[in-house]
């Protein structure tokens, strides 16, 4: 059958084939209003039988299989091979075969969020009629409309606004714990830029099933020399094992072929999904209906509710058609993403981008920027450059490693930027100086000679890109020159290739792969331009997750997780540190059981040196209040049985660090013991703080 890459359909699975057929072809058949009516039964010119059509989708070629009657009428669709994500993209293009089935029209609405395959889909309709004739009456058929069912005012104890990972994880969690919760996701698809995405997890605290990569997997790269929790990464573990029972699948870091590119050796738990990020939508969002989560789609909150008091106490909100309802809530959370389609937002915080080409996620458009600023909320580092990757024609992401083992030009075919020196940071650098070095216009160029392709970890990959169109092959540099207009490619080359034997890179400093550049073929090259994933500036929240105002204080009943905050490590005050899919994840899973009030708390076991040899400090943290219940000795010299035991007494009746200062070197090695349990637990910051 050949290659099948996770974003295959794979021919011939009865679960892997999106097939639609009307038993009857009325005008409507109940679904909708507005709908043509079907062609007369004289129709002339018509071709009746089956019918193909081919479109470019997201991933690849779309074939649609379009039954035309004798009198010229749509009786059935079915896309057969396609490379589009099941669980995503593959719903979408159902969505538009049925209203086109429903309205016997062209003229339907494309999926928001899904916009490359639910064109590919239409025009590959669009091309089966046109085989069979009958194209143009479709064309000019009135517009489907379909049909909604208008939502009634509710109420529950959490509004999430948004359905991205860290929403759907806040709902899940929340209504596991027993509170009644609604989601509102203004697009049709759950999952938020997740989807569009084939992230790394870094699995902080280990995880289960044959995944739990040797116990407290986080520690070789967590570092307690700072005061800090780093509460997201702590919880990671907890949160995957959660995702694990749900049936998500993962691939250990050891068995995926490109974690040495991304990940350093020493980070041992790092899993990979295997079947795309849609799979874990997909199953979250089957997780949150069985909890009982009431979940809108294609529903757009527009505005929060609040009381004399400026308390949230809900959301107003508007479907599809106009439709507007409110939801009245104890607690309101924003897991509204980031603002890289919202161009007046790009505008006045990042001017320097706000032309980028983004094709990430279309429902990031910042709708919680006004709704914060009009309670007094307020923003942090909302002029920090964004994290970006270069995305090919498709709008998806190339693997983000392939800088590394190319030359990046520009369009006159100058070198702009260093490749990258390998570190996983380093390759947003590349995205970001190409939109800043060509503002009008920031297409550039990845070129892989043979000496790259030898070295390259995803040849697979970059073969499938050139087989469905979105990279190219050629023998020769001239041909590359000719196709796409580099006319100073040729003098750029051998410029880079005197640099390379003088052994350093005096242009722009390259340290990864810095070798010669081969004036033989085969040459691969991907035109790209950057786009944007996220932002790193968002709302200021306390570490409760709850928004802040000017002064600090919480503006009671609003919260913000995920995206929506940004990263936190750059806001003033934080000790967390979230940022990628994995800690947007946490973040709703802790807030889901704060708001619950059954945050999870446990025993933590950490070690430390004194003078007299080894020290182990076993603290127990209580589930619901995160007050310190117990702390014992696993490993002490019996010397410092007494002063042990009291600084322990000291610390359960305070609920604080410890004041007592002597003997030094005990002290030093409890204390350093200690704060690490407690980091663990996620309880540090209140004992350093005295807030416990």
């Amino acid at each position: 059958m050949g290659k099948i890459n996770r974003r295959q359909l794979i021919v011939g699975s009865a679960a892997a084939v999106a097939a639609i057929a009307l038993s009857s072809c009325s005008p409507s058949n109940g679904h909708g209003k507005g709908s043509a009516e079907a062609p007369s039964a004289a129709a002339e010119g018509v071709i009746p039988g089956t019918h193909a059509g081919t479109a470019q989708g997201c991933g690849g070629p779309v074939t649609a299989q379009v039954d035309i009657s004798p009198n010229g009428a749509i009786q059935s669709i079915v896309f057969e091979q396609n490379f589009e994500t099941p669980g995503f993209a593959v719903p979408a293009m159902e969505q538009v075969a049925s209203h086109i089935l429903s309205g016997q029209t062209l003229n339907v609405d494309i999926v928001t969020g899904a916009t490359y395959s639910s064109r590919a889909a239409l025009d590959a309709v669009g091309n089966a009629l046109e085989e069979a004739g009958v194209r143009q009456r479709f064309e000019s058929a009135p517009t489907f409309q379909p049909a909604t069912s208008p939502i009634e005012d509710l109420s529950a104890d959490v509004a999430i606004v948004g359905g991205g990972v860290a929403g759907l994880m806040c709902a899940i969690t929340a209504a596991r714990d027993g509170l009644s919760v609604a989601l509102l996701e203004k697009t049709p698809n759950l999952g938020g830029s997740m989807l569009r995405c084939d992230s790394t997890w870094l699995c902080a605290g280990g995880m289960k099933d044959g995944l739990r990569l040797g116990g407290e997997a986080w520690v070789p790269y967590y570092d307690y020399s700072t005061p800090i929790s780093n509460r997201e990464y702590i919880r990671i573990g907890e949160a995957m094992n959660d995702l694990l029972d749900m049936g998500v699948l993962f691939v250990p870091y050891e068995d995926d072929p490109f974690a040495p590119i991304y990940m350093d050796a020493s980070r041992l738990a790092a899993p990979r999904w295997r079947e795309g990020n849609a799979q874990v939508a997909a199953r979250m969002a089957q997780a949150a209906r069985e909890a009982g989560v009431q979940i809108f789609t294609s529903v757009a909150a527009t505005s929060l509710i609040t009381d004399a008091s400026n308390t949230v106490i809900g959301i107003t909100a508007e479907q599809d058609d106009g439709h507007e309802f409110t939801v009245q809530a104890k607690n309101v959370v924003l897991a509204t993403g980031n603002y890289t389609n919202n161009l007046e937002a790009l505008q006045k915080y990042l001017p320097d981008f706000a032309n980028v080409v983004n094709s990430f996620c279309n429902g990031d458009t910042g709708d919680h920027l006004e709704w914060v600023e009009e309670l007094g909320g307020t923003f942090h580092s909302m002029d920090v450059a964004p994290s970006m990757l270069s995305l090919e024609k498709s709008g998806r992401n190339i693997p983000f490693f392939t800088c590394f083992y190319s030359i990046v030009v520009d369009k006159s075919g100058r070198r702009f930027v260093s490749e990258g020196d390998g570190s996983y940071a380093d390759y947003g650098f590349v995205p970001k100086t190409a939109a800043l070095h060509s503002p009008e216009d920031s297409t550039h160029y990845y070129i892989m000679d043979k000496n790259g392709w030898d070295l390259y970890p995803a040849r697979l990959e970059l073969v499938d890109l050139v087989e469905k169109g979105y990279a190219t092959k050629h023998d020769t540099l001239s041909d590359i020159i000719e196709t796409y207009e580099l006319a100073e490619l040729a003098e750029e080359v051998a410029h880079y290739n005197q640099m390379v034997a003088t052994g350093e890179d005096t242009d722009f400093g390259r340290l990864l792969n810095f070798m010669h550049f081969s004036e033989e073929g085969p040459y691969y090259v991907i035109e790209t331009k950057p786009g944007m994933i996220m932002n790193y500036g968002g709302v200021v929240v306390n570490r409760d997750f709850a928004v802040t105002d000017s002064a600090g204080a919480p503006i009671p009943g609003l919260y913000a997780i995920g995206q929506t905050v940004g990263a936190t490590p750059l806001m003033e005050g934080m000790d967390s540190l979230n940022g990628g899919v994995g800690p947007f994840t946490a973040s709703g899973w802790i807030l889901g059981h704060q708001l619950a009030g059954t945050y999870v708390g446990g025993t933590y076991t950490a070690a430390a040196q004194t003078n007299a040899g080894e020290l182990q400090v076993r603290v127990t943290v209580e589930d619901d209040t995160r007050r310190v219940a117990a702390i014992d000795f696993p490993v002490r010299q019996e010397a410092d049985t007494a002063v042990l035991d009291d600084l322990a007494r000291e610390v359960i009746e305070s609920q604080s660090m410890p004041a007592t200062s002597e003997p030094a070197d005990i002290v030093a090695a409890f204390n350093e013991a200690l704060s690490v349990g407690l980091q663990k637990a996620d309880t540090y910051f209140e004992f350093t703080n005295g807030t416990k």
